[in-house]
């Protein structure tokens, strides 16, 4: 019976045969171990937004503050965990407008129904002129009707009186 002993060569090829798949899993592995990393880093961020920050603890009851609870009466009037889900959300006082914003659209506002006052001020004033032109009224009645407010127009005659 003849035993074959592998020569440096064969060796040489199945060390690199094996290194090769080796990398290859190694490779694979490496892919495997970044989409871990990423979906933990993902979670994260996501537990980071949703979590309360230390400031927000503080503001929390701690055990020391229950204690000075004597009785079960006391401890009725506690926030319980129910209560404490219809209290509004970080985000929903994000939406909530703010007095500053209402301010500023009622200004908007007011401005634009002078603009629109305005506007008819200057039809009825022509309207006006129009009627003392034509005759139909005195010149002293159109200078009375046009001194009237909202935005009155104030003629020499007037302004002596």
């Amino acid at each position: 019976m003849q035993t074959h002993e592998p020569t440096n060569g064969e060796i040489l090829e199945a060390l690199k045969e094996y290194s090769g798949t080796t990398n290859v899993r190694i490779d694979q592995t490496n892919v495997r171990i970044d989409q871990i990393l990423e979906a933990i880093s993902d979670f994260a961020t996501h537990i980071e937004s949703v979590m309360a920050t230390k400031v927000d603890l503080e503001r929390f009851a701690t055990k020391k503050d229950l204690e000075r609870f004597a009785t079960k009466v006391d401890l009725e009037r506690c926030a319980t965990k129910a209560d404490l889900d219809r209290f509004a959300t970080k985000a929903d006082i994000q939406r909530i407008v703010t007095k500053e914003y209402l301010d500023d659209k009622l200004a908007d506002l007011r401005g634009d129904l002078i603009l629109l006052a305005r506007k008819q001020n200057r039809k009825f004033e022509s309207f006006v002129e129009d009627l003392a032109q034509d005759g139909k009224i005195s010149h002293t009645m159109a200078d009375r009707i046009l001194s009237m407010q909202p935005f009155p127009k104030l003629t020499p005659e007037l302004l002596k009186q």
